[in-house]
Parts: structure tokens; C-alpha cells; sequence
């Protein structure tokens, strides 16, 4: 049950109001599902337009439709022109994932596989719908208004992808070595940390890594002919998705005063985030609360080391896209108002200053069906090293690159850096903390939220789902063994035509002393007298009993209702409110199964 009203009704006029009430009207007579799968099953519903009665004759007394109302003007902000912010606000978003989450990374043949963070670019439109402010549009626009990858939570905070100068010996991730500062004895194969992350470092404490955890689902496209999956429609096929349980953070960053107090606040509740949301993937209990910008602190010495904690987007001279450090130098030099020149990769003493990868992504326009450009990336984790040329670069202008990323697309989360970390000026020794974060320690919704205050009520939820889905097991068993039984003998008389308008009465069927059947009964009464129409007693007998009479179907059905209900009176109360329910059900079952058996005796 759910309701919705037409806002800002009372700018239109008198005439209009007629018009729009009638339009809603006949609009909603005609919508029986909503949602996806309605040919299945799924998404019946019936759409009631109270406070608002229809007009008819009005309508049939006008000849030309009122002037439609001029629609009301957003209000245009225009985006700032330049990386003017001195401050900023942050939302710090605590994402607990309720059901699996798809942050589709790429298509591999009947495979989907999921990235192991949700990027900002996923996360951006959820949160501008959510604050519903122009200026956080045109924030975002220009930059202003950052989303940041949502990552996997360690020790409370977001963690970092691993960076690439971090390694560890083939077999052994828990001996980590970092191949800016020391080397790996000589023989041994190191290899990168693919798909780790890491916590907040300080010094003289263990490294802590982490990996998410994923999870395979398989599905499957049914053809609607045979009922069972053909190659013809596609298959079998899997879904890879962050597990649910899984616990992710984010933040959401704004200049200071753009937004009105507690703006945070807004983006608290449940979203439904990635691919295949509609599906039931992606279901995210959201908490939201403000943080402070974390502070930052000038490099020790005219070197720079940059982290790339996201992809990173910059340009050439001529505006194509590049993954030379040059063009990232340029960039990070006009960030921090200096000069800078990347150093090269081969480093001295057998350590390194560079360890950088880039990245291909090929993001889909889902509204247009299309595909987007290509992007072109220096990957998250990449390590770069940097020489100051000229300038001097300040923990003030540090905190600002760090808050407001470099190069293109910031406010969908690319180019999120960390300048001077302590993991760049550390040597572990192959010391670290390795663990696997397990989804399923993970409370799906958060140890905060409030018990609920009616629990009869949460009850009575669980009692009604409990005979819905039974309804469903004994109708289709009933209309697979006892066809007869219900819809009386002879109904395979009854054409095809006659039957799809039992099917349309028993959708709109309120309660058993309904009008509409008693109306449909008395004209069938009329059709088979004056026409000797083919609706046998038996079947006319058997329809006026189930549509008219409220035990008549669950004796059909035969639910053992003492074993679906809790409290007392519950089964009365349940009948009452499923008949229905259960009427549609068990009716457009046994037409479906005749059909199905109809088709099978033509095709045999």
C-alpha cells in the first residue's frame, strides 16, 4: 500500500483540475502491474485516485481541453568559474549493504563482474536527488560538489586501494614490502597487492590490509513458450556483486555554505544503488553525519609523493587524454601553485619512484542505450614521485588538492590523491596485517537502528508474506490437479476470448459482495440464454461460488492456516483482507495452466 498527491495543485484552475482528475481517473483504470516481470506475475497492483471524483459529464460537455498551465521555471544557477573554495563541508556516508550490490565493471561473455567499490559516479545522482538543491547541481558541474568510491570500511574509516608500490613475495601477502624505501632480496618474485585495501597508517604501527568480499549469483531468461531457459533468449547467466553485509564509506563533500544547515541529513535513509537495482540488487541502508576536514601536512622535503587514492583523468596540450605524468605534473602544479617535474622511474639504491598503471573503462549511457566514451586512466593505487621546480608547497594547499581532487570529472570521484603519506615514507620489512573482512559477521542493518516499537505489528508483516507465498504453492498446485474442481466441468468449452475477460474481472475484484462480478455473472446469464453460448452450468455454478461467496476459496486451496499465523484471530483477519488476493491468484493460474495444456494438445 502506498499513496502519492499531485503538488501544487492549486495553480490550476478550475477546468484544469477537471481535466487532470478525469485523466487520472481513466489512467488508472488501465494500469494492472507496475515494475519489472509483469508478464510473470509480478508487480499487480491497482492505482485508486481519492480525494479527486471524477467529473464525466463535464468532460463529455467539452468539445476542446483547457489551456495547459505554463510549467514553473527552475531556478538557474551558474556554476563558479574557478577553484575559488576556501572551505569546505563534509557528509561522511556509511553504507551497509542489505542486499548485493553490482558496480558493474566490465562483461565477459553471459558474466557480469562487479568491481570491489561502488564509484562515485554510481553514487553522485542518488545523493543530488536527495539534497534537491540547483546549487548542488550546478556544484557538481563545475567540480565544486565531490562524491567520492565508496570503499570498504576498515577500523571505522574508508579504506585505500593498496598501492602499487606495496608488494609482497608470490604466496606470502603477509609480508609487505614498500619499493620506495627498501628492496626485496634478490630471486624473489613480488607481486602487488590486486584488490587490497588499506587502513589508516601511523608510525610503528602494523600495516592493515583488506579485501571485499564478493559474491556469485546465477539467474536465468525463461522463454515464455517453453517455460525453461533456451539459448534463443539468452540463458543462463551470472552476476558477480559485492556480498550484502558488506560495509562501505564515502564522502560527500561541499564549499562551505553552499548548502543550508544539516544538510547532511538529507542523504540518511535507504537507497537502491548499481546495476540490476530493480532486481532486488543494490538495496543500501544509508547513514550520513558531518565530519571534519582532515588535516593535512607539507611534504618533508622538496620531493613530492603523490597517491592516487581513485582513477585519474587529465589531459595534453591538445585536450586528449593522457597517463603521462607530465600532463599529471602540469595539473598537480597548478593545484598547489607550483612547478613540478616528475622524476623518473628508475630510482637509486635499487628502490623506485614510480610505480603507476593505467586503466581502460567503457561506462554505458543506460537511459540512452548507448555506449559512452571511453576513459582513460591512471589507475587508483598508482605511486608517482615528484620534484618541486619552483614554489613552495604549503600544508594549506595541500589539505585543498587533497579535498578537491585534480584533473577531470571530480565530482564523480576521479582523481582523489594523498600527497606525503606515511605508507610512501615507510619500510615495513614485510610486516602487515592481512585479513579478509567477513561479510557475514556484518549485521545487514545498522547496530543503532531502533528495535521496533509495535512488534504485533512487525508480526502481522511476517503472518502476511507467510500466506502469500502459500497462496501461491496451492494455487498452481490446484490449478495443475484440480482445474475441474475449480472452474467446473466443461470450462474447455468456454473460448479463449471469454475466458481473457474472466481474467480482466477477477483484477479488479474488491471483496466477495463486489458489483462488478455480479454484474459480469448476470450478463454471462444473458449471453447463454440468448445465444446458447458455450458457459455450461456447471462452470457458471462453480465462477458465481468463488467470486461471490468468501470461504469458497480457501476451501480450494486448502492452506494450513494454523501453522501460518501467530496471533489469535489471525487467520479470520488474513482471509479478510487476502480474499482477493487469493481469488486472482487462483483463477489466472488455472487459466494459464489450461492454456499451457491447450497449446501442448495443438503443438502434440
Amino acid at each position: 500500500m502506498g499513496t502519492a498527491e499531485i503538488a501544487d495543485s492549486w495553480r490550476l484552475t478550475d477546468d484544469q483540475v477537471h481535466c487532470a482528475t478525469a485523466l487520472l481517473h481513466a489512467a488508472a483504470r488501465l494500469v494492472e502491474g507496475i515494475g519489472g516481470k509483469r508478464r510473470r506475475g509480478a508487480g499487480r497492483c491497482r492505482l485508486d485516485v481519492g480525494g479527486l471524483a471524477a467529473d464525466w459529464r463535464w468532460l463529455q460537455g467539452r468539445d476542446h481541453p483547457p489551456q495547459v498551465p505554463e510549467p514553473t521555471p527552475a531556478p538557474v544557477v551558474a556554476p563558479s568559474a574557478g577553484r575559488t573554495v576556501v572551505g569546505w563541508e563534509i557528509a561522511d556516508l556509511r553504507l551497509v549493504l542489505r542486499r548485493p550490490l553490482i558496480a558493474h565493471e566490465q562483461t565477459m561473455g553471459n558474466s557480469v563482474r562487479s568491481a570491489e567499490f561502488v564509484p562515485g559516479r554510481t553514487l553522485l545522482p542518488a545523493v543530488l536527488q536527495r539534497l534537491n538543491a540547483p546549487e548542488a547541481a550546478a556544484a557538481a558541474r563545475a567540480g565544486d560538489l565531490i562524491v567520492t568510491d565508496a570503499t570498504i570500511e576498515i577500523d571505522g574509516h574508508p579504506g585505500r586501494p593498496a598501492p602499487l608500490a606495496l608488494v609482497h613475495p608470490k604466496g606470502r601477502p603477509e609480508r609487505a614490502y614498500n619499493v620506495m624505501c627498501e628492496t626485496m632480496a634478490a630471486g624473489t618474485q613480488a607481486v602487488p597487492y590486486e584488490g587490497y585495501y588499506v587502513g589508516e597508517y601511523e608510525l610503528g604501527r602494523l600495516l592493515r590490509l583488506a579485501v571485499c568480499p564478493r559474491s556469485e549469483h546465477t539467474h536465468n531468461t525463461i522463454d515464455d513458450r517453453f517455460q525453461r531457459p533456451v539459448e534463443a533468449v539468452g540463458g543462463p547467466y551470472t552476476y558477480q556483486a559485492i556480498a550484502a553485509g558488506t560495509v562501505l564509506r564515502a564522502q560527500v563533500r561541499v564549499p562551505s555554505g553552499l548548502l543550508g544547515a544539516g544538510w547532511q541529513d538529507l542523504l540518511a535513509g535507504t537507497w537502491r544503488v548499481g546495476r540490476a537495482s530493480k532486481d532486488g540488487y543494490g538495496l543500501t541502508d544509508v547513514s550520513s553525519a558531518a565530519a571534519e576536514p582532515r588535516t593535512s601536512s607539507a611534504p618533508p622535503d622538496g620531493r613530492l609523493r603523490v597517491w592516487l587514492l581513485s582513477d585519474t583523468l587529465v589531459t595534453d596540450e591538445r585536450l586528449r587524454p593522457s597517463t603521462d605524468p607530465i600532463h599529471l605534473a602540469a595539473e598537480l602544479g597548478r593545484a598547489l601553485d607550483v612547478e613540478l617535474r616528475p622524476v623518473s622511474d628508475n630510482g637509486s639504491g635499487g628502490a623506485v619512484d614510480r610505480a603507476s598503471e593505467t586503466r581502460r573503462s567503457d561506462p554505458w549511457h543506460s537511459r540512452w542505450s548507448l555506449p559512452r566514451a571511453s576513459l582513460l586512466a591512471l589507475r587508483a593505487g598508482s605511486c608517482l614521485s615528484f620534484d618541486v621546480v619552483q614554489g613552495t608547497v604549503t600544508a594549506a594547499a595541500v589539505q585543498q588538492v587533497e579535498l578537491a581532487g585534480v584533473g577531470l570529472r571530480r565530482a564523480e570521484g576521479f582523481g582523489q590523491v594523498r600527497i606525503a603519506d606515511p605508507i610512501l615514507h615507510s619500510a615495513f620489512d614485510g610486516a602487515c596485517d592481512v585479513t579478509s573482512v567477513d561479510a557475514s559477521s556484518v549485521q545487514p542493518v545498522s547496530a543503532d537502528s531502533p528495535a521496533p516499537e509495535d512488534v504485533s505489528e512487525l508480526v502481522r508483516v511476517w503472518e502476511e508474506a507467510a500466506w502469500r507465498g502459500e497462496i501461491q504453492r496451492a494455487s498452481e498446485t490446484a490449478a495443475r490437479e484440480r482445474r475441474h474442481e475449480i472452474l467446473g466441468n466443461g470450462y474447455e468449452k468456454v473460448p479463449s476470448s471469454q475466458l481473457g475477460a474472466l481474467r480482466t474481472l477477477v483484477t479488479g475484484l474488491d471483496d466477495p459482495s463486489s458489483d462488478s462480478a455480479t454484474e459480469w455473472l448476470k450478463r454471462v446469464e444473458t449471453v447463454r440464454t440468448a445465444r446458447q453460448a458455450p458457459w455450461p452450468d456447471d462452470v457458471v455454478q462453480h465462477l458465481r461460488s468463488v467470486l461471490t461467496e468468501p470461504h469458497t476459496v480457501w476451501q480450494l486451496l486448502r492452506l494450513p492456516e494454523d501453522s501460518l499465523v501467530v496471533e489469535p484471530g489471525g487467520a479470520a483477519r488474513l482471509r479478510r483482507s487476502l480474499w482477493a488476493e487469493a481469488v486472482r491468484t487462483l483463477v489466472e493460474d488455472c487459466l494459464t495452466a489450461h492454456a499451457r495444456s491447450a497449446d501442448a494438445r495443438e503443438g502434440g
